[in-house]
């Protein structure tokens, strides 16, 4: 990265908002979007919560846990996070969270659907429902 594609002193989240922001892009670096124990610490911790424990190796599913320590080997996540909300705010981009004015409340709604298919894929969309 060159010096006029990312900030060069880009302030740390200001706000809860932000820090939940940032924390979720992070998380997304980090996990399969959809991941249902990621999903279930989010919902009962928030994401910096989340982040935090997962970066730490606080977590008791084995395979998260390898899977984050090599995905958190690349690189500071929390730095990706930081420029790609700061990218995306360049270009008028906004990531919208639950919580949000503009977040849709249906999508809540997939978190209680409960899938009729047999096997794997009933396991793996409750809750939550990557689509």
């Amino acid at each position: 990265m060159n010096s006029h594609d990312t900030p060069s002193d880009r302030p740390a989240p200001k706000t809860t908002d932000d820090a939940d922001r940032l924390a979720r892009v992070a998380l997304t670096s980090l996990t399969e979007p959809g991941h249902p124990t990621v999903w279930s610490m989010v919902h009962q911790h928030g994401a910096p919560a989340t982040l935090d424990r997962l970066l730490a190796g606080d977590v008791p599913d084995a395979a998260l846990r390898a899977a984050v320590t090599v995905r958190a080997a690349r690189g500071d996540v929390r730095r990706f996070a930081q420029v790609a909300l700061w990218r995306a705010d360049r270009i008028g981009a906004r990531l919208v969270v639950p919580g949000d004015d503009e977040w849709p409340a249906s999508v809540d709604d997939l978190a209680r659907l409960e899938p009729g298919a047999r096997g794997t894929v009933a396991l793996h969309t409750k809750p939550p429902l990557c689509l």
